[in-house]
């Protein structure tokens, strides 16, 4: 569709509308509709409907009514609403106005990405990730994909008409050959990508807080030490044995 078009759905239905530039969208009574990849200057949920929009820009106003849901992802909205018990929730969004009245709620969240590689080999694919919030919570419980990733959506905090509810940090539990890390990732206010790297080191890592060669280095240090005295000790018997 394209041009200054208006739809308006009801009794349940259910649309999808992808690649299209349209003035208004109103949805009514259980209806369902799904916006992609499309340009729209007002949508308006009522009466339990449930809107899904992704990758999209809404020029003006997103308002949600009567215990109606929208989901936005990946998109810019200018101005959003919400009222009475209806609910609103952004993945990876963009808005100068957010404001929730009455009993309504919105939520924002933010993906993490995350790659886990191999310090000589490169992505490692099936490794163990759990991410858990503040509480120590698990939210998921993944294994990275074939090219090491794995993404998830975590929240930043959550508005009603009383309060805002900011999220804590969150923390990244890695588990590869049974060895466990555990990462602190701080409140997210954006998108989070990071990478964690395996790195080869000897069976003597971290010694005394000195990794790889460095442990082994003092590990030598210290045997040559013990000879040494080993044979001062000795070679003072020696000495005493002869004497007498």
């Amino acid at each position: 569709l394209e041009g200054k078009w208006s739809i308006y759905l009801r009794d349940i239905s259910d649309v999808t509308i992808t690649n299209s530039n349209i003035d208004y969208v109103y949805a009514y009574d259980y209806s369902s509709i799904a916006l992609m990849n499309s340009t729209l200057r007002n949508t308006y949920a009522y009466g339990v409907s449930n809107f899904t929009i992704t990758d999209s820009i809404v020029d003006s106003n997103l308002y949600s009514y009567e215990s109606s849901l929208i989901q936005v992802s990946d998109s810019h909205v200018n101005r959003i609403r919400s009222y009475k018990t209806s609910s609103i929730v952004l993945q990876n969004c963009t808005s100068s106005e957010i404001t929730a009245y009455d009993l309504s709620q919105i939520k924002v969240g933010w993906y993490i990405l995350m790659t886990i590689r191999d310090a000589d080999t490169g992505p490692l694919s099936g490794v163990k990730v759990e991410i858990l919030d503040n509480n120590r919570v698990k939210l998921y419980d993944l294994s990275t994909d074939q090219e090491g990733i794995i993404k998830v959506i975590v929240w930043e905090k959550t508005i009603d008409s009383n309060e805002v509810l900011q999220y804590g940090n969150y923390i990244i539990r890695i588990t590869k050959d049974d060895i466990v890390d555990e990462l602190t990732q701080k409140p997210v206010k954006y998108n989070v990508d990071t990478t964690f790297v395996y790195k080869h080191v000897s069976p003597v890592s971290n010694l005394f807080g000195f990794p790889g060669y460095f442990g082994i280095i003092l590990i030598l240090i210290c045997a040559a030490v013990i000879i040494i005295i080993f044979l001062i000790i000795r070679s003072r018997r020696s000495r005493q044995v002869t004497w007498s």
